[in-house]
């Protein structure tokens, strides 16, 4: 059930049920999200930022507006980590610096250079930020970082936690046609 307060009728609520769950997973701007959860129910004007209320009465989580004008649950442990992060002045994010964007290797480059994969490439790098302290440079094509093979902007993301602040992040990178490795320094995001 979902439970809101608008200005018109005050409070009410909407029924329906949990038509999917899953995983963690991230939004569009890296933030972890403890679990996939979409409730089959109306959102009326004003319930974006209610709760959704299990059979209990206990609160599972916030309903919003999600993509396509799904109706997404942010899970109740993500906003008490999220309201934990702000109790200490910020939420902190891993940054790197870089504009990047999916890239296709050809498949003569990944044959030999033995790649299973595409990558990333570097379209921007932010002066004296992590990345550019390391050496990467516009054009390089990131395929690996922290040992996990990198595909999209996405999987950059999942690996800047806020616990991989300062720490060294190994990258492998394609630069003019040769795999090379760098080290990046993770920062926090201004």
């Amino acid at each position: 059930m979902a439970i809101a307060r608008s200005p018109e009728s005050g409070i009410s609520a909407s029924m329906g049920v949990i038509s999917a769950l899953g995983g963690s997973w991230r939004s569009w701007h890296g933030g972890a999200i403890d679990r996939f959860i979409r409730p089959d129910l109306t959102l009326y004007p004003g319930f974006s930022g209610g709760a959704l209320i299990d059979i209990e009465g206990r609160a599972i989580g916030m309903n919003t507006a999600g993509p396509r004008h799904w109706t997404l649950t942010i899970p109740a442990a993500t906003i008490q980590r999220v309201v934990d992060q702000l109790g200490r002045g910020r939420i902190v994010r891993g940054y790197l610096g870089l504009g990047m964007q999916p890239v296709q290797l050809p498949d003569s480059l990944k044959s030999s250079l033995q790649l299973a994969g595409g990558g990333v490439i570097v379209v921007s790098v932010e002066p004296d930020a992590p990345a550019d302290r390391a050496g990467v440079m516009i054009g390089d094509i990131i395929v690996r970082l922290a040992d996990q093979p990198i595909s999209d902007v996405r999987d950059v993301h999942a690996l800047l936690d806020p616990d991989r602040v300062g720490q060294p992040l190994p990258a492998q990178i394609i630069r003019a046609g040769t795999l090379t490795q760098l080290t990046i320094t993770v920062g926090a995001r201004p």
